[in-house]
């Protein structure tokens, strides 16, 4: 069914993604602090996600944000499908939750520039 070099092909195509994979998981580690970027029409907002605790945005009151063990959720949203709410806690770079009927975006970053930004 397979040929030798099928089996070869393969073999290295899940090595280079597992290294891959391995990569992604130490260059998150090592990035350095990881912020909240929540951006709105009424501007961006900066957020650490060593802060715990309940956070909104005076332009969006019904939009409620949670930070708890350095990661960050929608909470709370008067958009009526609650897809933001759905999205659970996130909390790695490069990670991102839209409120589109409330033109809410939550974007995870690192606060180095030098880190890898993914």
């Amino acid at each position: 069914m397979f040929k030798r070099h099928d089996v070869i092909l393969i073999g290295v195509i899940l090595l280079i993604g597992a290294g891959f994979l391995f990569w992604r998981h130490i260059s998150n580690d090592t990035a350095g602090e990881v912020i909240a970027e929540i951006t709105s029409e009424h501007g961006v907002y900066i957020l650490s996600l060593d802060d715990a605790g309940i956070f909104y945005l005076e332009s969006l009151p019904n939009v409620v944000f949670k930070i708890l063990n350095n990661e960050i959720a929608f909470v709370e949203s008067d958009c009526p499908d609650q897809i933001c709410v759905h999205s659970g806690f996130v909390g790695r770079t490069g990670q991102a939750v839209a409120c589109l009927p409330n033109r809410v975006l939550l974007l995870i970053i690192a606060s180095d520039s030098d880190a890898v930004d993914m």
